[in-house]
């Protein structure tokens, strides 16, 4: 009963039925007009089995993202799929941002009203599939297909296909039905929008928000209650609650009844805590637009701190005048912060003292001290911050040498550079990019793009563009300042708050991806000056990819373009406007090295921890979490040795990982810095990912689990991947291919396996690969086939999505597998996908040059190993197939400069090829070449500049006998880069001459030119004859049984070695 001002009442079902949507949250006037309900709750009734509450309208959009291929099936067949979205939103109308990501899929709910009784027609339009469903009531059990895309459309095209349309349908106006769309997309654009047609033949474009109802959304549910914590004065406890949804939820944490200011989020951190924090009682109010509720109350208990700080470590970062202490916990400043506290014996004299990165860690300013020296820090009288303080032990003493002291070569991580120039064509650089900050509760939008000029004049950038996520035009008068930075934002005054800078420009059209996307800067123009690409899967930094972090531009040497020039802010949020000095960190040497995510009872998930420095590590207060706004789990007070390992499982951390894949984190214990981060991808069952060897960047599935101990070999598939021809030489992408081979012992059935990342092909359940076998994917198999006699439809399938890029691509083998999993009594299967095999190649430096457009293919030396590295790929040899072609031209000299007296043959970039016979005469003259089938030696040649390794052959010229072979390590030109002959005499203008030789090709560029000197004739051919190049199907020809060990990422560090 609803109870007005006065003492009248009135039965909600009669004020239900008189209202169409679902809530009164207001004061509410009713006839007669004396009569004045007051309603300080929402209003709820049943419709149908629901019950709904101040209901939303428009669109749930649920986003699943790291899923590879087109079909829908990918999407449901996805372990994230339903139950774990990466990202929610409720969206105005029934259509979904446009050109926003790759490799995703997302679902479209909720109950649309139709306005009259009658038949409605629907249309969908997406890229890549997708399916539009109705259900026949408010029930999604009760949901049937209408309408599809089969392949793929344009935004907004309703006409591509006959599936696209709905039959007629027949309503109940203001009946409320659910509809639901599902799409994936794989490459390219994406798209996606629902439209209807009313029984009065009116169009709708799209489904506009007023017949929408967000479904699903419900009041809060609680799904993990805060617990009891007890917690020893000084450190931290963290409240969590979970919910069953927490989209569209507020949180607000109180203390004895009390809100707690700014404690919003789903968890909430007292630190440092004190003992007059002991008894205190936290509980979260829980709301959102459908209802609220209260957490359970959680008490809080706080033991007094006895235990003096002891000295962590002490460490030198490679100023000999800076000393890093680090102790066991915080220490207060007035004593940790003296600097007669300190001495250091040797002389050396003690400046000044202050804090670190926090207040465990403080920094020694002294005078010089020397390389090789030990030397011994002496510290009294500091104390820790307890209410009754504990002192350090009485001359507490660590040794410490300034000094080089090497690390394992796979633990030698890229230095920073100085910021600079990434690009020739212009001193304008991306220097930091802030694509996905976190969330924060006062909804502050803290993207932004900063470039700064390292030219050492002031540059006029008028005019120029940002395209590509976004775009913005820099306003007239705009200029960047030597050696300046210059900011960009959708909201300049968030930024300018938060960071307290001035000066920052914007706002920009569209927002930065959270996935991945691209930015350009274009000058006046239209041309671009410079392109970064980002992401947020592996290679590239995870930090920033919604933990806090910015990219940063650390090595701007090897190019914007490069994910090696990138890396993770120092510190959460950034730095815009201003140049990044990375701080002291205690932590640096800390990295997640090994992890288990896919158990069956009694194993359990594991994450183990490795300090690859040469001193111990405190992780007091570090967090261990696979989401980065919530402290699932607080390291202890445990101290990590040198080259040491801390392991630990999902029973003691409280939380255990995905097997379809997540994030695992580790931050500083105040969440102000990723210590480090791993992305990873579907995990096989019992199998365990870790960094080989120990502490390198890479991860790799290992053959055995070593929780707590050194990682062993690294664990190769059966199957692999093989050769790659990515740039065919004949610049056509139809003779592009991917070869699997199967190293194993058993034929393997690829049913159900996937090629993704740069291309994208599922196999079908035919696809047997023997053992000792070869399995090849083809762009285009028909015209494959056609090519090598070796193909036939029992090796070969096609064809594969996208295609090979010419310069640098990743290539991923995945494997399905069943994860089982419970939802609410109910057993769900998902598959994952499982990483077997993968490759990221480059065109040119270690990956070999000929691979890339110069006829060869790409080819793995040796199965056994490990297939990321370039030094275990190799160029095709591809010298033995191509014929002798003859390259001929006869014309009249005409339109030259200079004398005709010698004759130039070059090719038109680098390359190899064997000449013979070489011709130059007159119509009815001899031939003016001297030892034309050079069977007289080298004689009367000269090979110059880039052509200057050309040599004579002995043997297989054209017929068996001696021949040139010319070897060029660039074009060649009418200067210095060729190789040239002296006429036995001078050609006259006018006559009518032919140039002719043999050519056949080897490796690389197929072109060449014969020529005389004076530009008075030439002859072109390309020389290459054979189709059949790289060895797909067939054992490859660079194929080693047992190939020697690889080196690689070789660094030198110091510059010059210690004497």
């Amino acid at each position: 009963m609803i109870r007005p001002v006065g003492s009248r009442q009135m039965n909600v079902s009669r004020v239900a039925a008189r209202f169409n949507h679902l809530f009164v949250q207001k004061h509410m006037k009713l006839f007669p007009t004396r009569l004045v309900f007051v309603v300080s709750f929402a209003l709820l009734w049943s419709v149908g089995a629901c019950w709904v509450s101040a209901q939303t309208s428009g669109v749930l959009r649920e986003v699943y993202t790291g899923i590879a291929g087109t079909a829908v099936s990918d999407l449901t067949n996805s372990a994230s799929f339903p139950n774990n979205p990466s990202t929610v939103e409720v969206l105005t109308t029934f259509e979904a941002p446009t050109d926003v990501d790759e490799n995703y899929g997302q679902r479209l709910g909720a109950y649309l009203f139709p306005p009259a009784t009658g038949n409605y027609l629907f249309w969908i339009a997406s890229d890549d599939n997708s399916t539009l469903f109705l259900s026949t009531d408010d029930t999604p059990a009760n949901k049937r297909v209408v309408a599809s895309v089969p392949g793929w459309t344009s935004s907004r095209e309703w006409g591509k296909y006959a599936e696209q349309q709905s039959a007629a349908i027949s309503l109940i106006g203001g009946q409320r039905y659910y509809i639901e769309a599902l799409m994936k997309e794989g490459g390219g654009g994406d798209n996606l929008a629902v439209r209807w047609q009313l029984p009065n033949a009116t169009i709708e474009e799209p489904i506009p928000n007023g017949r929408l109802q967000v479904f699903g959304l419900g009041p809060p549910q609680i799904t993990q209650q805060p617990t009891n914590i007890t917690v020893v004065e000084g450190g931290s406890a963290t409240f969590t609650v979970q919910l069953a949804r927490a989209f569209g939820a507020s949180f607000q944490w109180l203390r004895g009844g009390v809100n707690i200011p700014g404690a919003t989020n789903s968890s909430y951190t007292l630190s440092p805590v004190a003992v007059s924090d002991n008894g205190a009682q936290f509980r979260c109010y829980i709301s959102n637009a459908q209802g609220n509720t209260n957490s359970s109350t959680a008490l809080l208990t706080v033991q007094a701190d006895t235990t003096p700080p002891t000295l962590t470590s002490v460490a030198n970062l490679g100023d000999n005048t800076i000393v890093t202490v680090l102790f066991s916990e915080p220490v207060e400043a007035a004593s940790g912060t003296n600097r007669l506290n300190y001495s250091i014996n040797n002389g050396i004299s003690v400046n000044a003292a202050s804090f670190g990165a926090d207040n465990r860690s403080v920094v020694l300013k002294t005078s010089p001290m020397n390389p090789g020296v030990t030397y011994t820090l002496t510290v009294n009288n500091v104390r820790d911050r307890a209410a009754t303080p504990n002192t350090v032990a009485l001359n507490t003493q660590r040794t410490f040498t300034i000094d080089f002291a090497p690390l394992d070569i796979s633990n030698l991580y890229p230095n920073r550079e100085p910021i600079g120039p990434s690009s020739r064509r212009t001193g304008l650089v991306i220097s930091e990019i802030m694509y996905h900050p976190t969330n924060r509760p006062d909804g502050k939008v803290l993207e932004f793009i900063e470039l700064y000029n390292s030219q050492v004049f002031a540059e006029d950038i008028s005019g120029y563009r940002l395209t590509g996520e976004i775009s913005y035009v820099f306003p007239t008068n705009t200029t960047l300042s030597p050696g300046g930075y210059l900011v960009v934002a959708p909201v300049p005054a968030d930024i300018q708050n938060v960071y307290g800078i001035t000066g920052v420009l914007g706002g920009f059209t569209n927002r930065l991806s959270n996935g991945s996307g691209a930015i350009q800067l274009r000058n006046k123009a239209g041309a671009v000056l410079l392109e970064a690409n980002y992401s947020g899967d592996p290679p590239w930094p995870v930090a920033s990819d919604g933990a806090g972090h910015s990219l940063v531009l650390a090595r701007p040497t090897y190019g914007e373009g490069n994910v090696e020039a990138w890396e993770a802010s120092d510190v959460a949020g950034g730095t815009p406007g201003s140049g990044e000095t990375p701080a002291a960190n205690p932590y640096r040497s800390i990295v997640i090295n090994e992890f288990l995510a896919h158990t069956d009872d009694p194993e359990v998930d594991y994450i183990e921890l490795y300090n690859y420095s040469t001193q111990a590590v405190n992780l007091a207060g570090c967090i261990l979490t696979d989401d980065p706004t919530t402290n699932r789990f607080v390291v202890p007070n445990v101290t990590i040795p040198a080259r040491g390992f801390i392991v630990y499982n999902q029973t003691n951390m409280g939380f255990s990982l995905s097997a379809a894949g997540e994030t695992i984190y580790l931050k500083n214990p105040s969440g102000t810095k990723v210590i480090d981060a791993v992305r990873f991808k579907g995990q096989q069952n019992g199998v365990a990912t870790g960094r080989y060897p120990d502490g390198a960047p890479g991860f790799y599935r290992l053959v055995n689990k070593t929780p707590g101990g050194s990682n062993g070999r690294i664990l190769v598939s059966d199957v692999v991947l093989n050769e790659i021809m990515f740039n065919p030489i004949s610049g056509d992408k139809d003779d592009e291919f991917v070869e699997l081979y199967n190293r194993g012992p058993a034929s393997v059935n690829l049913a159900g396996w996937k090629l993704s990342d740069g291309i994208s092909f599922t196999f079908p359940t035919n696809a047997i690969v023997p053992a000792g076998g070869y399995f090849v994917v083809a762009n285009n198999a028909a015209h494959l086939m056609t090519n090598y006699t070796g193909l036939n439809t029992n090796n070969t399938l096609g064809n594969y999505g996208g295609s090979l890029a010419n310069g640098s691509e990743r290539i991923v083998l995945t494997m399905p597998d069943e994860v089982v999993s419970t939802n609410g009594s109910f057993l769900v299967t998902n598959i994952i996908h499982i990483t077997m095999d993968e490759v990221a190649y480059r065109g040119g430096g270690r990956w070999g040059k000929s691979a890339d457009g110069g006829g060869s293919s790409l080819e793995l030396v040796d199965s056994h190993s490990n297939h990321r590295l370039a030094s275990n790929w190799a160029d095709s040899d591809e010298s033995n197939k191509s014929a002798w072609t003859n390259v001929e031209y006869t014309g009249v000299l005409d339109n030259g400069n200079g004398t005709a007296d010698s004759f130039q043959i070059f090719l038109q970039g680098a390359g190899e090829c064997l000449v013979d016979n070489v011709e130059v005469f007159a119509q009815g003259g001899p031939n003016l070449v001297a030892n034309p089938d050079f069977e007289a030696g080298f004689s009367g040649w000269f090979p110059q500049g880039t052509h200057d390794l050309s040599s004579w052959q002995t043997s297989g010229g054209f017929g068996g006998g001696k021949c040139l072979h010319i070897v060029a390590s660039g074009r060649g030109d009418t200067g210095a880069n060729r190789v040239r002959a002296d006429l036995a005499s001078a050609l006259s203008p006018g006559t009518t001459v032919t140039l002719r030789a043999k050519v056949r090709w080897l490796k690389g560029n197929p072109e060449i030119l014969l020529r005389l000197h004076g530009d008075w004739l030439e002859a072109y051919g390309n020389i290459v004859t054979a189709r059949n190049l790289g060895t797909p199907g067939a054992p490859n020809s660079r194929l080693a049984a047992n190939a020697g060990p690889a080196i690689h990422d070789v660094s030198h560090n110091p510059l010059t070695p210690a004497a």
